[in-house]
Formats: C-alpha cells, sequence, structure tokens
C-alpha cells in the first residue's frame, strides 16, 4: 500500500492520466492489489515545481515530482524496475523520461495509520506485508485481521470492528503482499 503524491503544472491537463500511469507501474512491477491505490495529485501554477539539472546534463521542461511513501523490503533491483516502469508508462501519457522525478522514502508498519488514530499494523486490524517471524515462517495474521470479531460494539473504545478484510484470499485471511 504505497502513498503516492505526484505534483505537476497546470500546464499539464492529463492528472488522471499521470496519476493512473504511475499506480499501473507500481501494480505491474510490486503486485501490489489493485484496489491498493492511495495517491494525492496536486497541479501547481507554472514555476511552482523547481527541478534543475542534478549534473546530469539534461534540461527538464515541466517536470512531474513523484514521492513514493512505502514499507521497507524491497530490493534495489525491484526500485529500478519501478523506476523504469513509471517513467515507461509516463511516456505514454506525453510526460518524457527527463521530466519525471521520483522520490523512494521508506518506514516500517508502525509509521502508518488508516484512519480512526490507531496504527492498524500494530493493533492486529491489518496483516504486516511480508511478516516473518524469528523462524523464518510467514506469520498469519491475527484473529482481528482475519476479520473475527470480539463482540464489541462500541466502535470507540474497541479496535475489531474488522468484519471482513478487503483482500480475502477465499479462506478469510489477508493477502500478505509487500504493501
Amino acid at each position: 500500500m504505497p502513498l503516492v503524491r505526484i505534483d505537476h503544472s497546470d500546464n499539464r491537463t492529463n492528472g488522471t492520466g499521470i496519476a493512473a500511469a504511475v499506480h499501473d507501474a507500481i501494480v505491474a512491477v510490486y503486485g501490489i492489489p489493485v484496489r491498493d491505490r492511495f495517491q494525492v495529485v496536486t497541479s501547481r501554477p507554472v514555476g511552482a515545481i523547481v527541478a534543475e539539472d542534478a549534473g546530469l546534463g539534461f534540461e527538464r521542461t515541466d517536470p512531474v515530482v513523484i514521492q513514493i511513501f512505502t514499507q521497507r523490503g524491497r530490493s534495489d533491483a525491484q526500485k529500478q524496475r519501478l523506476y523504469a516502469e513509471i517513467a515507461s508508462r509516463l511516456a505514454e501519457v506525453g510526460v518524457p523520461g527527463e521530466d519525471v522525478f521520483i522520490g523512494y522514502v521508506e518506514n516500517g508498519p508502525q509509521d502508518w495509520s488508516f484512519g480512526f488514530g490507531r496504527a492498524q499494523y500494530l493493533t492486529g486490524e491489518l496483516a504486516v506485508p511480508g511478516a516473518v517471524s524469528e523462524r523464518g515462517v510467514r506469520r498469519r495474521p491475527s484473529a482481528l485481521a482475519r476479520g473475527v470479531s470480539s463482540g464489541c460494539d462500541d466502535a470507540a473504545r474497541c479496535t475489531s470492528r474488522v468484519r471482513r478484510p478487503a483482500h480475502a484470499d477465499g479462506r478469510g485471511l489477508r493477502r500478505a503482499h509487500p504493501d
């Protein structure tokens, strides 16, 4: 479940296409579920985005800045494939490679809250993507993450309101995926 911020200038009228291209690249390379889409797309006044030459010898004309926040665990090779796939898909919607600027930020399960002021990976409401025990065995989600309710009816007091996981594998277990 990467959180992706995309900034582009008002000159670009295809913000929806840009956002779809970035998401499709992440789905293709990382294999996340299609509905794990969390994006903030912002159109800024021309000149508000400054991304000059970093010594690579090319000029940007109208940069698109992409920030990807995701849990750690991907290899450098996977990240390189993602960058290339994003650039390729953005080229298809009119963004040349020299205008693609990507920042990639990794964090851990304690760094995410999906609502209600709780860190759902820590409370067990969500299975930690790719979680492995000390013995090297993939851990099963807690009863709460599997959608088993404790019977508590006070949502403000209880964290066990999950009835049916968003991503189920037919047995009611969350599929482990990197995000």
